[in-house]
């Protein structure tokens, strides 16, 4: 009988052991997956992100991400343009707002239902004038103010 005692005090231990290390890996697992995200917003937001990688990310479902694919200076025109279409207004005006953004993606943007996104739009200097000038009388009179500001802008530069 002692030598049942004994044994079950070393398998209690042995399974005390393996239990919490096995707790503590989970642990581990589970803050991955909150680092991994910030990661991939890092290399999203950075300049230096190749256009290869930022396409690649763009693949992406979440709108934080896609938003700072958008924003990135480095990001291509086709994959802005692709972006242009997102159902979320977060990423349209992202798209509205970059530099590198097609001349084709800019119009149907201009016609965005999203005030948001008009308003980002109006407010790059980079967008073509008739699109500011279009802007410029939007229903939207912040859009419409905004257009009329950021024209007045490039005129005085």
């Amino acid at each position: 009988m002692k030598i049942f005692g004994i044994l079950g005090n070393l398998f209690g231990k042995y399974k005390d052991k393996h239990l919490a290390r096995n707790n503590a890996s989970k642990n581990r697992s589970a803050e991955r997956p909150g680092r991994y995200k910030q990661a991939k917003l890092r290399l999203a937001s950075n300049p230096d992100t190749a256009p290869e990688v930022l396409e690649k990310l763009a693949a992406r479902e979440s709108i934080e991400l896609l938003t700072r694919v958008a924003e990135n200076p480095q990001t291509e025109s086709i994959t802005l343009e692709r972006l242009a279409n997102h159902e979320a207004a977060e990423v349209r005006s992202a798209v509205a707002e970059n530099r590198n953004t097609p001349a084709t993606a800019i119009e149907s943007l201009a016609a965005d239902e999203s005030v948001s996104v008009r308003f980002a739009l109006a407010e790059n200097a980079n967008s073509p004038l008739e699109v500011l000038e279009a802007l410029s009388s939007d229903d939207n009179p912040y859009v419409a103010a905004r257009a009329k500001q950021t024209l007045n802008r490039i005129q005085t530069q």
